[in-house]
């Protein structure tokens, strides 16, 4: 059944007739296709887009992360010193993400996909790509791949830290060391360059290795022997490697003063 009904006195216009002029009513405005509607009608539209959000809630909780993240990078950029960045801090001038070469990016985005973060001295390395991307493929075998387990690889890292008072890689791996099990007063003792109690044979032979070797820059026959017997030569190799990377390290961090934000 039909539910129009003409006022009196008029008569409905056929329909074909409306739809000739249908495009004449309103003026079209580019760029703003709302501008085409009447007053209600763009009431109508703006419910319909409310409604439309309604069933989406995670959408609209990602858009808020998402505007909160640019907001902080914004904030972080804006007024900051050019040699400023988000993780790192130092008098050499690092590069900025969105400032870096094609070959830089490469490289910066090696070290987020297998550290996750920046944090050492990858932005100092980065200003000669070709220097840093050896270096932290080094890097990563030394942390993740070599023989030994984080706990050890960590302690080894310490001493290094400690010996040449690098207090930015105290500041990364004292956490990751605790986590993998040292003690708090074991990272004390190590920090104050005195021998740390540890629960296992394996973990005092390989302090006492690199004790020796930051002492003496030599591994005495005895201690070599030793070594080789309860470590093998392959995990020996990696212990030397290791305790040499990080010195790398330290010395990169502390000539240009880098620290943590």
């Amino acid at each position: 059944m039909c539910c129009y009904r003409p006022r009196p006195g008029t008569a409905r216009r056929p329909r074909e007739d409306r739809d000739a002029d249908a495009d004449h009513r309103w003026p079209v405005r580019r760029g703003n296709p709302s501008s085409r509607l009447g007053g209600s009608a763009r009431r109508h539209s703006r419910r319909r887009t409310d409604h439309s959000t309604r069933g989406a809630p995670i959408c609209r909780r990602m858009s808020a992360g998402i505007r909160r993240g640019l907001a902080s990078l914004s904030a972080l950029s804006v007024g900051a010193p050019a040699w400023r960045t988000v993780c790192m801090r130092s008098r050499l001038h690092l590069p900025r993400p969105g400032e870096m070469s094609v070959a830089q990016r490469r490289v910066y985005d090696d070290v987020l996909r297998t550290r996750g973060n920046a944090h050492g001295p990858f932005l100092a390395w980065l200003l000669n790509p070709k220097l840093a991307e050896p270096a932290q493929r080094l890097g990563a075998f030394c942390r993740y791949d070599s023989s030994l387990s984080l706990q050890e690889s960590e302690l080894l890292i310490l001493h290094v830290a400690a010996h040449f008072k690098c207090g930015a890689e105290q500041e990364i791996h004292e956490p990751i060391a605790k986590h993998a099990g040292l003690s708090e007063g074991a990272l004390a003792t190590i920090r104050a360059r005195e021998v740390p109690q540890l629960p296992t044979e394996r973990l005092r032979l390989l302090a006492e290795v690199a004790g020796e070797l930051m002492a003496t820059s030599h591994l005495s026959e005895a201690s070599y022997r030793r070594a080789t017997d309860q470590l093998g030569e392959e995990s020996l190799v990696e212990v030397v490697a290791i305790i040499g990377y990080y010195a790398l390290v330290a010395f990169t961090l502390n000539a240009f003063d880098m620290r943590m934000e």
